[in-house]
């Protein structure tokens, strides 16, 4: 019986088109010489990452690190990878070659000569200049998202720190009206900047997916993107340095750290960082929070809490990392929609707080009973009859604000003891 040979093979992999395999499964927009599509390796969520190069016949995708030929990409997508033998029957058919079928079972036994995946991991990392940083964070006041931001019903105290977060976050502005979202590594090497369309309202355009930085006019010419490429590292991850002793709170949306970060109090005590979505969630980022002994707290949305399970089995169980889901489980409520997460819910009870769940009035009365500053911010008009009772947030900051004070004047209180001289 009959089996291919390696003439005909390598006819095949000639007449393939890489743009038009990958476009058989993926929606390709075209950007100057190569398409851009949502990446076919991983759930991918925005364009920017997965690119198509007809040149050289290969797709690459910069953020799972995954790429190769024709053949690659059809035995290694997500959805129904084909077998090396079937892979070739498909391409076969495409372009009207003929291949006598009959052994198939030598076919199943074939293996792939030609597509060597490419590891784009290897390439050293993009770093960009800080002047790009202050263009853009000089260029944020137009910006959807900036003005949205502001414009958030923040109490006295928050409204205090917004303008603080936005500037030490570097929050900025590209020339075509998108938030720049930076990512600058604990060394304070700018990596690169998401690029994110905001409509009036705060919500993500949906007719545009984010972009990068590195891809633009006017960068992407500066850098040799054969040797080098982008390598993700977490949204607010330069500030590590700055509050070296601050619970690390990590979320998946840039938007979700900046709420939570004017919302929630000092940096000093909670920073806020972001992944910018879980399937850009890599270990490798954790390195420097396990190497300063950090620890963290791993805020899942709603319908991501068994991802995050997954990704903290990855991580060494010596580290000190926790899924914190207590928030989202007692706050969350049916019109918050199965996707929420936690800057959702907070948005929610800042313009909404009657749909706060009430706490019990025993729980109330211990609080109080510590600190009774927060008797004089009890509701007037709140019936001691009634069987629940809420605490405000303010209350809450009020609350947290004692405990804070008394954990200080412990910490001097033994630093003072170890300078007692000793008998």
């Amino acid at each position: 019986m009959a089996h291919i040979d390696k003439i005909t093979e390598e006819k095949i992999k000639d007449a393939a088109r890489i743009e038009e395999v990958v476009g058989d499964f993926v929606q390709l927009r075209k950007r100057g010489v190569e398409y851009q599509g949502l990446c076919p390796f991983h759930d991918d969520h925005s364009i920017g990452s997965f690119s198509v190069n007809p040149s050289k016949g290969i797709c690459m995708c910069f953020s799972c690190g995954k790429g190769g030929d024709a053949l690659y990409f059809l035995m290694n997508k997500r959805e129904n990878p084909l077998s090396y033998p079937d892979a070739l029957r498909y391409l076969a058919d495409k372009y009207h070659i003929y291949i006598d079928d009959n052994d198939h079972e030598r076919w199943k036994n074939l293996r792939p000569v030609n597509p060597t995946p490419i590891r784009f991991t290897q390439k050293e990392p993009i770093y960009l200049s800080r002047d790009i940083v202050r263009e853009t964070t000089r260029s944020k006041d137009d910006i959807n998202f900036v003005q949205w931001f502001r414009s958030l019903e923040w109490d006295s105290q928050q409204r205090e720190r917004v303008e603080s977060v936005l500037w030490q976050y570097c929050v900025g502005g590209w020339r075509d009206g998108r938030v720049t979202f930076w990512q600058i590594d604990e060394t304070g090497r700018p990596h690169s900047a998401k690029l994110m369309r905001y409509q009036d309202n705060g919500k993500r355009s949906r007719t545009e997916n984010p972009g990068w930085l590195h891809y633009q006019e006017g960068i992407r010419e500066r850098l040799d993107l054969e040797k080098c490429a982008h390598q993700s590292c977490f949204f607010g991850a330069h500030l590590l340095k700055k509050y070296p002793n601050a619970i690390v709170n990590i979320v998946e949306s840039e938007k979700t750290a900046l709420i939570m970060a004017v919302s929630k109090g000092s940096l000093e005590d909670n920073l806020w960082l972001a992944c910018g979505g879980l399937q850009h969630f890599k270990i490798d980022m954790m390195k420097p929070l396990f190497e300063q002994k950090r620890t963290v707290y791993l805020w899942p949305d709603r319908d991501g809490m068994n991802d995050w399970l997954d990704k903290r089995k990855q991580m060494p169980k010596d580290a000190d990392v926790r899924i914190y889901t207590r928030f989202i489980e007692h706050y969350w409520i049916e019109d918050d929609g199965p996707k929420a997460d936690v800057a959702d819910i907070t948005l929610r009870l800042m313009d909404h707080p009657e749909t706060a769940p009430k706490q019990s009035p025993e729980l109330v009365g211990k609080i109080i009973a510590k600190n009774p500053e927060i008797n004089k911010l009890v509701d007037p008009d709140w019936n001691a009859n009634e069987p629940f009772y809420m605490l405000t947030p303010l209350q809450q900051r009020l609350h947290d604000a004692v405990e804070r004070n008394k954990k200080l004047k412990k910490q001097q209180k033994d630093i003072d003891n170890d300078r007692e001289p000793k008998e």
